[in-house]
């Protein structure tokens, strides 16, 4: 793995009966190292054109990868991937169709949940059909999930707090700006894109 924890800020919370520390860490989006991804991918079309390869009945086969399990990495850089690979290797995988990603479709938000759509990277000619043509947004994506408070058997604790002026701290106690610290981290990413 090449992924990296890059200490940001760290500072002792004193606070009279309260024993805590605050760190702000910052990481790299790549949990999974790009080449990894990238072979991975390979082996998958490999596979999936042998299987479709077998299908003797006349037929329109697709390749479908479904990124909504993993969404770390936003669905514009499995796009890339995706595209890079089988561009690559059209030459042999003689037997696919066309290809798609399965992802989640920001662009058409209704309510609280997001819906999902087949996003077209490759498709022959033939292949029409109206489920390939709904709109959809590529986007990129850096995950952050904070724990800010946990249950114990005296009831709901803070752990830690975002006020409205986006300050980061412990039991009313400030300890950084936490925006100022997401933007440094998307910055570190953009110098650092993962894709090839």
């Amino acid at each position: 793995m090449n992924s990296t924890l890059i200490p940001l800020h760290v500072e002792n919370v004193r606070k009279s009966g309260r024993r805590a520390s605050l760190g702000i860490l910052a990481y790299d989006n790549s949990f999974v190292p790009t080449p990894d991804i990238v072979r991975k991918i390979s082996e998958m079309l490999n596979h999936a054109d042998k299987q479709l390869s077998k299908i003797r009945e006349k037929s329109l086969k697709v390749f479908i990868l479904d990124v909504t399990h993993y969404q770390a990495r936003g669905n514009l850089d499995f796009y890339n991937l995706l595209a890079k690979v089988f561009r690559s290797n059209r030459d042999t995988l003689k037997a696919i169709d066309g290809i798609a990603l399965f992802s989640w479709n920001p662009i058409q938000t209704k309510g609280d949940t997001l819906p999902l759509v087949l996003i077209p990277i490759f498709l022959g000619t033939v292949i029409t059909s109206k489920v390939f043509r709904q709109p959809f947004q590529l986007y990129r994506s850096l995950m952050i999930a904070l724990l800010t408070n946990m249950f114990v058997r005296e009831g709901w604790n803070n752990l830690l707090e975002i006020n409205k002026e986006g300050y980061i701290g412990v039991d009313d106690v400030e300890y950084g700006p936490f925006w100022q610290y997401v933007d440094f981290l998307s910055a570190m990413n953009q110098k650092r894109d993962p894709r090839p």
